[in-house]
């Protein structure tokens, strides 16, 4: 398959790519994505080519045009999108200048690195928060005991054995019938690894997960927990510390009470749990947010502070 991405790029990027070709590397995490390269010794892809059915990547197409047109070199702009000659639908977006964090990670000894990663990380995400935001069509209101209620009921469906006191805690945010949360659509899987690393900008990647949510903190709690799950290490604060901080400066923390906190990071365990299902690979993370979900529910005080 990777042998026909650089003449699919000629076909629907005339230009792109300079006569001497280029390289294709392939990165398969849900779906496979194949960068392009110009040159071996290129910094990052001049373009990130994704196949597949063209609902969905014409979907995606719409939120990367919109949201890069808002935030310049942090969203990758939408190269071409359509149907090919020989391989249906396809998607090609630019490539982000930057690297995966784990490419710097080695140099980052001292909690002040890891202290600026998180800075330029929650700065982006309240840079995309805020783009977001400035569309009446991807804002709306969420009601947090029935979302609560339906990522629980899926995992069980999904085999999962959750304790009476996590269903203790679902029923409790029904009981309380608080008014529907104002929101807007959350990036859906914004962490570390959905992060690029430039000296001028951070970049934002993988919108496959975009508006799948708009339940307010997910995407803070799901930085804070990335940095807990990448590098479990004396260096980076501590797990609690770093809920509480990026829930602080989230771009939503003035408009919720901080006391639904508990309740909002069980739902973001419950959605990240259920998006396991399935995955052999994704078994032990399953496991530790299992794990947490049940000592939140067990004691939230304890576990947040």
């Amino acid at each position: 398959m990777i042998l026909d991405i650089l003449p699919l790029v000629r076909e629907m990027a005339p230009g792109l790519l300079d006569a001497a070709g280029g390289s294709v590397a392939c990165v398969s995490t849900t779906r496979p994505k194949y960068l392009v390269f110009r040159h071996g010794a290129d910094a990052f892809p001049v373009c990130v080519v994704e196949r597949g059915e063209s609902r969905r990547l014409t979907r995606t197409e719409h939120v990367l045009s919109t949201l890069s047109a808002a935030i310049p070199g942090t969203v990758p702009t939408v190269i071409s999108c359509g149907p090919s000659r020989d391989s249906g639908y396809v998607l090609i977006q630019e490539g982000l200048p930057g690297v995966p964090w784990f490419r710097v990670a080695d140099r980052m000894s001292h909690a002040s690195d890891w202290r600026r990663l998180l800075d330029r990380s929650l700065d982006t995400l309240n840079a995309l928060h805020g783009a977001v935001r400035a569309l009446p069509s991807w804002n709306g209101t969420v009601d947090l005991a029935i979302e609560l209620a339906r990522q629980a009921t899926r995992a069980t469906q999904n085999g999962v054995a959750l304790s009476a006191t996590i269903w203790r805690r679902v029923r409790e945010a029904t009981e309380a019938k608080h008014a529907p949360l104002q929101s807007w659509w959350q990036h859906g899987d914004f962490s570390l690894n959905n992060l690029l690393v430039g000296d001028a900008r951070l970049g934002i990647i993988d919108f496959d997960e975009f508006g799948r949510t708009m339940m307010p903190l997910h995407d803070a709690f799901g930085l804070a927990l990335s940095f807990v799950l990448s590098q479990p290490r004396a260096s980076i604060p501590s797990r609690s510390a770093l809920i509480a901080e990026c829930a602080a400066r989230s771009a939503a923390a003035g408009q919720i009470d901080p006391a639904l906190r508990p309740a909002l990071l069980l739902h973001h365990l419950l959605v990240r749990i259920n998006d396991c299902h399935g995955s052999a690979r994704r078994a032990p993370l399953r496991r530790t947010l299992l794990e947490w979900a049940e000592h939140l529910s067990e004691a939230p005080g304890e576990f947040l502070s």
